[in-house]
């Protein structure tokens, strides 16, 4: 599979480059090939995530099979968005993992876990401040 990277740390003084190592680590053992490397150090609520655009542009256009993150939080901070992205990213025939959710939406267990873990689950703490369903 070829596969995107996105990585983001909130500070400069937080090292993006563990995160990127682990998720090469993953790639190599997964047998897949990485074709773009996106970073950002932002804010996971802010819109303005540069390297994060792009990566949604290039999925859009096809470049990549699968987008790598390390962590949920790494690619958006609150539920909503992180739904909004995976959505986005189905539309496209991108599939999206995540290493320590242990979630990769590109097998149909991938799928169930996504569903059921990121829709009744707050991305980080206190990310999520809406009102939960019955029986969450």
């Amino acid at each position: 599979m070829k596969a995107a990277v996105y990585a983001r740390v909130s500070t400069g003084k937080q090292d993006l480059d563990l995160q990127l190592e682990e998720v090469r680590q993953y790639a190599t053992r997964k047998g897949w090939t990485l074709v773009a490397t996106y970073s950002d150090v932002a804010s996971g609520a802010r819109e303005d995530r540069t390297d994060f655009r792009r990566l949604v542009a290039d999925a859009t256009r096809g470049k990549f099979e699968g987008v790598i993150v390390q962590r949920f939080d790494r690619a958006a901070c609150s539920v909503k968005q992180l739904v909004e992205t995976l959505d986005h990213l189905r539309r496209c025939r991108v599939a999206f993992v995540s290493i320590k959710e242990d979630v990769d939406t590109s097998t149909p267990a991938g799928e169930l876990i996504f569903h059921s873990h990121g829709r009744h689950r707050p991305v980080r703490a206190g990310a999520d401040r809406g009102p939960r369903p019955v029986g969450a």
